[in-house]
């Protein structure tokens, strides 16, 4: 998947979730990851704000490589202050929703920083209706890489936040 559908894709995955006040995840994933710490029976997991480490990454090309690689660009670009709400990761890609207390005014700022932190930088930012959609990639090749979209939350108050990253 190239980074412009996967920008698309998150564009209008972000745009109906806000739009409507429903759940992103109506599909069936090839793999499906529960929150791996879920607060009493809600299913949900605080996440705390990522660390502000360069991860490179780099991966010799096996998927358990590009797997690790997109895991851990994919916990860097966690926002603050937020909930994930689903995860879905295949062999090569990374995949989470969240849902932040954050506005999304706040998000940007703190997107527009985080993401050079994390190895890739920032092919494109757009923005429609308060929502924002940054196309990122780890070098103009484009075979890592990803995006983040953020859009105000479908229950009026912080922000949806999907982040996928991967090759």
């Amino acid at each position: 998947m190239s980074i412009r559908s996967s920008s698309a894709t998150a564009l209008l995955v972000a745009l109906l979730v806000a739009g409507c006040g429903g759940s992103a995840a109506t599909g069936s994933p090839a793999t499906s990851t529960p929150a791996a710490s879920a607060d009493s029976g809600s299913g949900t997991a605080d996440t705390p704000a990522p660390a502000a480490s360069v991860e490179s990454g780099g991966g010799s090309g096996d998927a358990g490589s590009a797997a690790e690689d997109a895991g851990k660009v994919g916990d860097q670009l966690a926002p603050p202050n937020s909930t994930e709400a689903m995860k879905t990761t295949t062999d090569t890609y990374w995949y989470v929703v969240y849902e932040s207390t954050d506005s999304p005014e706040a998000l940007k700022a703190y997107y527009d920083s985080q993401i050079p932190k994390t190895g890739l930088m920032i092919v494109s930012t757009t923005s429609a209706s308060g929502s924002y959609v940054w196309a990122i990639a780890r070098d103009e090749s484009g075979t890592f890489g990803g995006s983040v979209t953020v859009a105000p939350s479908g229950n009026g108050s912080g922000s949806s936040v999907i982040v996928a990253v991967g090759s």
